[in-house]
């Protein structure tokens, strides 16, 4: 086989296996990312999350900007440090589950903002849907993508007003943050 066969061949062989550069890049939410939340009341604070839940980080350029992100939660899913606390927020009086079991995050925008990205979407939780910006820090570094932010939501805008007892009321602020790491897969 000539030099300039075997080349071409090679070429070739590359061109077909690495995809288009406009192609867009999927980042697919891996194992041990977490989602939690804190809620206060008057007498002190509660942490919990969310062991279950996917989603995915579509890029189609070198940073996050214009990124689609989208991430289902089942609310079934729900954990906090006091299971009687865990529970009650699976009831009518916060999250619903047997008639909401998912909540999600679709975004409509990401753009740079400082030092980090304002990220913009509906999230929809307990059959409400509502339009949230909130801060992230989102790196890329190879086929990794990492995301980190906290924030908070009013959760009586989700139509979630439980109260609490008279002495010792809910805060409606509930603290979101995420810590997630996805793995790339290239899409065609």
């Amino acid at each position: 086989m000539t030099h300039s066969l075997l080349v071409s061949l090679l070429a070739f062989a590359l061109t077909v296996a690495a995809p288009a550069q406009d192609a867009p890049l999927v980042f697919t939410i891996t194992e041990g990312s977490t989602i939690g939340f804190v809620g206060s009341k008057v007498t002190g604070s509660h942490t919990g999350g969310f062991r279950e839940f996917d989603g995915t980080f579509t890029l189609t350029g070198p940073t996050p900007e214009g990124a689609a992100i989208h991430v289902t939660i089942d609310m079934r899913s729900t954990w906090t440090d006091a299971d009687r606390l865990t529970s009650h927020l699976m009831t009518a009086d916060f999250f619903e589950v047997e008639t909401y079991p998912a909540a999600t995050f679709n975004s409509t925008a990401v753009t740079a903002s400082g030092d980090a990205w304002a990220v913009t979407g509906e999230l929809d939780l307990h059959g409400v849907t509502n339009e949230i910006t909130f801060p992230a820090t989102i790196a890329v570094a190879g086929d990794t993508l990492t995301a980190q932010a906290s924030f908070e939501i009013n959760r009586f805008d989700w139509g979630i007003a439980y109260a609490g007892r008279p002495d010792d009321l809910i805060r409606p602020e509930v603290a979101i943050d995420f810590d997630i790491t996805a793995t790339a897969a290239w899409c065609e």
